[in-house]
């Protein structure tokens, strides 16, 4: 986590973090949650085609579907972020007070028991769970959006002979004397 988001997090009351807490682990829990037996394919989750039939079982016994339309496999958790993970619910639900904690990925590793690697991934899984969360960015009229900007007058690009500490060399002839014409 950055060191913005961390201070994000560690300048929440707890009434916040709590509140936090058992958002993500509720999105968590509906990310890892093996819900394929009562998942019935309406619709491709790739291609959007309605037209799927039933395509046998997995190992695990989960019913798999065949999208007639782009002749694609998927199951019950197809399309979820967690949807292939091979880690424990509680594993994932210490991780999610990890985040909340505001912990360093190698302090989270260590409280999960997971690798340096594979808490990166966690991380970033979390935040995709918590980006899904989020409603999408609108502006409009009834929806005012302030923007701050730092304005520039100076185009430095190219200019070389504000930035070095010494004259730049020039080349001897004028524009028009050069290339070709100078022949």
């Amino acid at each position: 986590m950055g060191d913005g988001m961390r201070a994000i997090v560690r300048n929440m009351s707890a009434r916040e973090r709590d509140e936090m807490l058992g958002l993500l682990l509720e999105a968590t829990a509906d990310e890892t949650s093996d819900d394929s037996e009562d998942f019935e394919a309406r619709r491709c989750p790739r291609c959007g085609c309605a037209h799927v039939v039933r395509k046998g079982r997995d190992l695990a016994g989960r019913q798999r579907w065949l999208c007639r339309g782009c002749s694609r496999t998927f199951g019950g958790a197809t399309g979820k972020v967690l949807g292939t993970t091979k880690l424990p619910a509680v594993t994932w639900a210490e991780y999610a007070r990890c985040v909340v904690d505001g912990l360093t990925l190698r302090d989270a590793a260590e409280r999960c028991g997971v690798s340096l690697k594979t808490s990166f991934f966690m991380r970033h899984r979390a935040i995709e769970v918590m980006e899904g969360m989020l409603s999408p960015f609108e502006a409009g009229p009834d929806c005012p959006v302030q923007a701050d900007e730092t304005l520039v007058p100076d185009s430095l690009s190219g200019n070389h002979a504000r930035r070095l500490g010494f004259p730049c060399p020039v080349r001897p002839g004028t524009a028009a004397a050069t290339g070709s014409d100078a022949a």
